[in-house]
């Protein structure tokens, strides 16, 4: 939520743990600098498909489920979100969860370094080698960058646009540039489903591969009607990711 809604300055996470009261708790403060929340959105912030910016044409797309199921998620683990926001200024969401009995367990002192070991079992030189120019179109920034980071690791060549507009006219300008196109299903101002059927129409015929979080069957059929290869739910798996844009382009 928090890189969703902030294009300049920070987000931070603050992890801390609180035994002064009858239940030890876990605190997580996740503090942006982004577009902020009026007071007549916070009201309704935790309201399933209940969205800030309502409008037709609405700059961050989303279902309006995400806060929610968090929340729901909270109260399950035995805590709650909390919200504080100014319009401009920044939000910070607090998430607090019970700690259970922790008697036994050795507390982590910030003023102490702590080594880690690195996580090698889901290493990338597992993975297929890629060499391809691969064009990816979804309006949220964080999906756009982590794609790109996965894809650029396995040797691909990356571009990538904000929304179906922004892509039909990346194509006219160079047709046969891109081996594969990753499109989003859920965009503003010309969705997925559009975007494939104008591509398809122009005359590319290269992979098209949806990415989406309708994992329907439904959806899934109405994503191949539009003119999309395949396609891949998210939240995206980097496994799935590779192994899809290498059978498609290799």
């Amino acid at each position: 939520h928090a890189v969703k809604f902030t294009s300049r300055g920070s987000i931070r996470l603050v992890i801390s743990y609180d035994a002064s009261g009858e239940c030890p708790v876990i605190q997580f403060d996740v503090i942006d600098t982004g577009i902020g929340i009026t007071e007549a959105q916070l009201s309704q912030l935790f309201q399933e498909f209940s969205q800030g910016d309502t409008s037709v044409t609405r700059s961050f797309g989303g279902t309006g489920l995400g806060l929610a199921i968090s929340a729901r998620l909270a109260r399950m683990l035995g805590g709650n979100i909390e919200v504080t926001s100014q319009p401009g200024i920044g939000t910070t969401f607090t998430c607090k969860i019970s700690a259970g009995q922790v008697d036994s367990v050795p507390m982590v002192h910030p003023e102490k370094k702590h080594k880690s070991t690195p996580d090698t079992s889901k290493s990338l030189d597992t993975q297929p080698a890629l060499s391809c120019n691969v064009l990816v179109v979804d309006d949220r920034r964080d999906i756009r960058y982590l794609v790109k980071q996965f894809l650029t690791k396995s040797g691909a060549e990356v571009e990538s646009v904000n929304d179906g507009l922004e892509a039909i006219e990346r194509v006219e300008q160079g047709q046969n540039s891109f081996d594969m196109i990753l499109l989003d299903m859920q965009m503003p101002r010309l969705d997925g489903y559009q975007t494939a059927e104008r591509l398809r129409s122009l005359g590319f015929n290269r992979p098209i591969i949806a990415l989406t979080a309708d994992a329907m069957h439904g959806d899934m059929n109405r994503c191949l009607a539009s003119g999309c290869d395949a396609f891949l739910s998210k939240p995206i798996n980097t496994k799935e990711l590779i192994e899809i844009v290498a059978r498609y382009t290799q």
